[in-house]
């Protein structure tokens, strides 16, 4: 788990950029979000990588307020697995390497 103070040098904006992650998924999540990483809040400017409780993997960026763009993985990911993630955006595309 990491954490890190507010930092304009981590705000989006509408131009092309990936984020990218490895994780490993130890245990099936039971909620509408399980972040593995976020920056921003409701109704705020950011960015997240979350599993669903379908196990699957999505990418929400949110330009402002209502303003969502999301993108899925369509296949549930497996426990006890590292998984290198990326997401691509506004492309909207999810790519695990």
């Amino acid at each position: 788990h990491v954490t890190h103070a507010d930092d304009a040098a981590f705000d989006m904006d509408t131009n092309d950029f990936a984020i990218s992650a490895w994780i490993f998924k130890n245990e099936t999540h039971s909620g509408a979000h399980g972040y593995i990483v976020r920056c921003g809040g409701a109704n705020a400017v950011g960015y997240a990588f979350s599993i669903d409780n379908s196990d699957k993997l999505s990418i929400n960026i949110s330009e402002a307020g209502s303003n969502n763009t999301w993108a899925y993985y369509n296949t549930a990911l497996d426990n006890g697995k590292w998984y290198h993630v990326v997401g691509l955006m506004p492309c909207q595309y999810i790519l695990i390497l």
